[in-house]
């Protein structure tokens, strides 16, 4: 095998690994992101839940989009009375400049007009969660994203390169009914949180392509 194509087939197989790490990558939050109650103990161990009258918000064992692990249940039946919100401890950010954000969702009941639950990826700068530095607002819903007419149907939300402040070390996780907009609508189920850095190992790859892509150019010129 020549030099050029040693080389080529170098780059290849780089490039291969860093595919590999970057679809690899590493989940920074939240804890106990499918409210599996077997492996953590209590199924809201690393939850807190708040709800009142026409309301609920609680964590369930089984259920779940993932076979065996539990769900994150939030409704209202009452858009006066029905408040309820379900939040996650916070998670620390690493290093991560960008992160992108999922989750699971399944309607339990026809969803009303107008009608919409809000999740925030919210980001603080001190792990106690008290000094907010911003956040990213979801709505799902009819008046936000995925179909009000799959009802008991799992469906997925995700965003990418969601911006972390600069200021931000921690982020949680929070959703909530009557607090931000109008839900009356019954049930829905929440589960697989995931908040992940931004994988920019295809940046790098990109410039060590080119770079070895210039190498070869040159090898080849000399023969």
């Amino acid at each position: 095998m020549n030099t050029p194509t040693r080389l080529c087939t170098t780059l290849l197989m780089a490039a291969f690994c860093g595919a590999s790490a970057a679809a690899a990558q590493t989940l920074l939050g939240p804890a106990n992101p499918t409210a599996d109650s077997a492996q953590f103990e209590s199924a809201g161990a690393e939850w807190f839940f708040g709800s009142n009258v026409n309301s609920w918000a609680e964590a369930t064992d089984g259920g779940g989009f993932i076979e065996n692990t539990g769900t994150f249940d939030l409704g209202a039946t009452d858009t006066a009375d029905g408040n309820a919100d379900f939040r996650s401890a916070t998670f620390s950010l690493g290093a991560a400049e960008t992160v992108d954000f999922s989750f699971n969702f399944k309607f339990l009941e026809t969803v009303a007009t107008g009608d919409a639950i809000r999740v925030d990826l919210r980001f603080w700068s001190d792990e106690g969660g008290t000094d907010f530095q911003g956040e990213q607002n979801i709505f799902i819903g009819e008046a936000g994203n995925g179909d009000p007419n799959l009802i008991d149907v799992w469906q997925s939300f995700s965003q990418e390169n969601i911006a972390v402040p600069e200021t931000a070390a921690f982020a949680d996780i929070r959703a909530s009914v009557n607090n931000f907009t109008s839900w009356s609508s019954g049930g829905t189920q929440f589960d697989n949180f995931a908040v992940v850095p931004e994988p920019r190992t295809y940046a790098l790859l990109g410039g060590i392509l080119a770079f070895g892509a210039v190498l070869i150019r040159r090898r080849m010129a000399r023969h």
